[in-house]
C-alpha cells in the first residue's frame, strides 16, 4: 500500500495528487511529483465494470502547474509541484493492473472513491480557512460566505479575476472586503503607481510585521491599505506582503509601478524574471510561497510590473 498526498487549497476541486520527493523543513514546504486523476476510470472500460466512483491516478507528464514550467518555461517529462505541508492530507493507494488509453503505467487505484476524496479536500480547505460550511448544501462553493459579501459589496461589479484571486489567496477572510472595495475603485485605471512599505517590531517576545501601501497615481482617491502579521516575521516579508496586496487589486492588463525601499524584493523579482531558476533553487528562496503567489497574480492579471528603488526611512 502506497501513500499519496492530496493538495486541497481549492474550493472547487482537488488541486492535485502528489508523491513526496522533498521536504524543506525551514519553509514547511513539500515538493511533489504530480499525479493526475484518470477521468475515464468513472466509465466502463475494456468490458470491465469498475466500481462506481473509483479513482485511478497516474504520473503527470508536465502541465501548467509544474514549478519548472512556471519559472523556466522549460518543457519536462516530470511535473513537480510545491506547497505548504499543512495544505495536504494523505490517502492510501495501491498499484493497479488496469489499462486506460493514453495513460501509461504505473497506474494507482485510490482506496477512497473520487467523490469521497473531493469531500475530504473541501472539508480540509474550509477548516484551514475558517470557512462556515452548510452541511445541507450540495455545492463545492461556500454560498453563505458569498452571500455575506454580496450584502456589503456588489460582487457582480468586480472583475472576476480580481475577485477570485483575493478570495482564494488572501487570508484571513477579514481582509477580503477592503481589498475587494479597492479593486472596484481602481477598475478604471490602466496605469497605476503604489508606494509600499513594510516594518518589523517587537511586542514583548513576539515579532510583528506591519505592511501598507498608498495608491499614488491619483491621491484624491485616498486609497490606502495596511495590516500586520506575526508568523515568520521579517522586514522583507512585510514588504512583500505589501506588494502582493497592492498587485492583487490592479485591473487586468494594466501597467503597475511599485516604489519600494526593499533591495531584496527587487533583486528576487529580477532573479525570477531572468535567471534560469530551477524548482529546487526556487524553494531555497526566503518566502518562496509568497513569491509563488505574487507570480500567480501577475500572470493571471497579465500585469506589466516595474520596480523603482526609493530611499529607506527610519520611522
Amino acid at each position: 500500500m502506497d501513500s499519496i498526498l492530496v493538495s486541497s487549497y481549492s474550493r472547487s476541486d482537488i488541486q492535485s495528487y502528489n508523491r513526496k520527493t522533498h521536504f524543506y523543513n525551514h519553509h514547511q514546504i513539500i515538493t511533489f511529483e504530480h499525479y493526475t486523476h484518470i477521468t475515464e476510470s468513472h466509465l466502463n472500460y475494456a468490458n470491465l465494470t469498475l466500481r462506481l466512483g473509483s479513482s485511478f491516478i497516474n504520473k503527470c507528464k508536465g502541465c501548467q502547474l509544474s514549478e519548472r514550467n512556471i519559472y523556466n518555461q522549460i518543457p519536462t517529462n516530470t511535473c513537480y509541484i510545491s506547497t505548504l505541508s499543512n495544505s495536504t492530507f494523505i490517502i492510501q493507494t495501491s498499484k493497479s493492473d488496469l489499462l486506460f488509453p493514453y495513460h501509461t503505467k504505473p497506474i494507482y487505484k485510490c482506496v477512497k472513491q473520487y467523490s469521497s476524496i473531493k469531500k475530504l479536500a473541501l472539508i480540509d480547505f474550509n477548516e484551514r480557512n475558517n470557512l462556515i460550511v452548510n452541511p445541507f448544501e450540495n455545492s463545492d462553493e461556500n454560498p453563505l460566505y458569498n452571500l455575506q459579501l454580496n450584502n456589503i459589496i456588489n460582487l457582480d461589479l468586480l472583475n472576476s479575476l480580481n475577485k477570485d484571486l483575493i478570495i482564494r489567496l488572501i487570508t484571513p477572510n477579514s481582509l477580503h472586503l477592503d481589498l475587494l472595495n479597492i479593486s472596484l475603485k481602481l477598475s478604471s485605471f490602466t496605469d497605476l503607481e503604489f508606494y509600499t512599505d513594510g516594518s518589523l517590531s517587537r511586542d514583548n517576545d513576539t515579532l510583528i510585521i506591519g505592511y501598507g501601501w498608498i495608491f499614488s497615481s491619483d491621491l484624491t482617491y485616498n486609497i490606502i491599505h495596511s495590516g500586520s502579521a506575526i508568523e515568520w516575521a521579517s522586514s522583507t516579508k512585510a514588504e512583500l506582503i505589501a506588494i502582493i496586496t497592492a498587485l492583487i487589486t490592479c485591473p487586468p492588463n494594466s501597467n503597475v509601478t511599485i516604489y519600494t525601499d526593499s533591495n531584496n524584493c527587487i533583486d528576487t523579482y529580477n532573479k525570477m524574471q531572468f535567471a534560469k531558476l530551477t524548482t529546487h533553487r526556487f524553494q531555497k528562496l526566503n518566502n518562496c510561497i509568497l513569491w509563488n503567489a505574487m507570480k500567480q497574480i501577475i500572470d493571471t492579471l497579465e500585469l506589466k510590473i516595474s520596480f523603482i528603488k526609493v530611499k529607506a526611512h527610519s520611522n
